[in-house]
């Protein structure tokens, strides 16, 4: 599975990149920041507030309607309005922190999904 999710999140930074450029953050530690270490199916993301102006709530909710489950947050944090405590103390401002889309690769998810989840967020955000 380690394998399979390296491949998925490999492609989902690239197809990021190539969509989106500077607008997106990668805020994943390990992905952004050399020394770090993440785990290989989870990635968390940020749009840049000079760049992307869509508000993080109706991202979630646009997302939620086009059927692809992300979340804002760790999983522990999960249901809270603040911002990612761990962003922060990494260096994130409040504002990035608080938009940050955390997205998780599971067993079943294939390269596919991918595609649909960029494509989606293209739409949501341009």
């Amino acid at each position: 599975d380690i394998e399979k999710y390296s491949v998925l999140r490999n492609k989902l930074v690239t197809m990021l990149g190539e969509r989106f450029g500077d607008s997106v953050i990668i805020n994943s530690v390990g992905i952004s920041k050399p020394g770090g270490a993440c785990l290989q199916n989870i990635i968390n993301i940020s749009f840049n507030p000079q760049k992307v102006t869509v508000d993080p709530d109706t991202l979630f909710i646009r997302m939620d309607l086009a059927g692809i489950a992300v979340s804002s947050g760790s999983a522990c944090s999960s249901g809270s309005p603040q911002p990612s405590h761990v962003l922060k103390a990494i260096g994130y401002d409040e504002v990035t922190a608080k938009s940050s889309l955390r997205i998780s690769f599971g067993r079943f998810n294939t390269e596919s999904d991918v595609e649909v989840l960029i494509k989606v967020l293209k739409n949501i955000i341009i």
